[in-house]
């Protein structure tokens, strides 16, 4: 079920592939079925420069200079991502998948300019109650073969066997805030920040679009309401040496203002976005 099959797809690219949405969109899928191996992907850039794009700084608050945003890199390596999850080997559709969680392991801090290559692995997958989950693995490494950045997607898709059972979710942490900040959501977030990040997913854009997929109104991307979190917390989340975990309970509709309450821990500081009565989203962020 969720163990890898032997032989790999290896996809090499010169440079970031271009998907586009026509592409995502027209991709026909069968879904994974009871007892499926699936064949591991891995989606591979030889050589690349992350850069930095004040553009990103600007939408997610972080200072306009300083070392590359924590999670600037997995903006940079999305092409990548999709690319491996519209190949025929993978059997899920990814327009209608849902961003579970998200692990992030920063080493140090990266130059724009360096010379990394970037990685990305699927392959495995495991029952939900209803539907399934999979991990999807990137990592940046150097020339000196060192892992700088390393991230861990897991996504929930409808088009699977679920086993039925439920089984306790991660428990929202009860904090006693050193730190409150208000977090506006224009109504425009999604499309603006669609456009920095080429993820232009119809969730993102209008409610219209966003209907067909179970949204009453258009939704913030999760990664930009996290990186919202992170640039909230500026200088208590060490540009190296950090490990940022977090759970996505519920989206953010656009528009919307949800408050971010934060509270220092041992080795770090935990954290929960929550708006109109529910939480969006919660994690920790620590050194290591």
């Amino acid at each position: 079920m969720s163990s890898s099959a032997t032989a790999e797809v290896v996809l090499d690219f010169p440079q970031m592939p271009t998907v586009p949405l026509w592409r995502l969109a027209l991709a026909r899928k069968p879904g994974v079925s009871a007892e499926q191996t699936l064949q591991p992907v891995v989606a591979r850039v030889h050589t690349l420069q992350v850069g930095d794009s004040p553009e990103y700084r600007a939408l997610c608050a972080y200072p306009g200079q300083g070392p590359v945003p924590l999670l600037w890199p997995f903006v940079v390596a999305a092409p990548l991502q999709k690319a491996a999850l519209i190949h025929p080997a993978f059997p899920i559709r990814l327009l209608g998948m849902v961003h579970l969680r998200q692990t992030v392991h920063a080493a140090r801090p990266i130059d724009p300019t360096e010379p990394l290559r970037a990685e990305v692995r699927l392959g495995t997958w495991r029952p939900a109650r209803r539907g399934i989950e999979f991990d999807l693995e990137t990592v940046l490494v150097d020339r000196a073969e060192q892992t700088v950045w390393s991230g861990v997607t897991t996504a929930w898709s409808a088009k699977g066997p679920g086993h039925g059972q439920d089984h306790p979710r991660p428990e929202v942490p009860t904090l006693d805030p050193t730190l409150r900040v208000p977090i506006e959501v224009p109504a425009d977030m999604g499309r603006r920040y669609g456009r920095v990040a080429r993820d232009n997913n119809p969730i993102h854009v209008h409610a219209l679009t966003a209907r067909p997929f179970g949204f009453k109104r258009a939704i913030v991307h999760g990664m930009w309401t996290l990186s919202r979190v992170v640039a909230a917390l500026g200088e208590r989340v060490q540009s190296h040496g950090v490990r940022l975990e977090v759970c996505f309970r519920k989206p953010v509709y656009l528009p919307d203002t949800v408050a971010l309450t934060a509270a220092e821990t041992e080795g770090g500081w935990a954290f929960r976005v929550d708006g109109t009565q529910k939480t969006r989203l919660f994690g920790r962020v620590s050194s290591g």
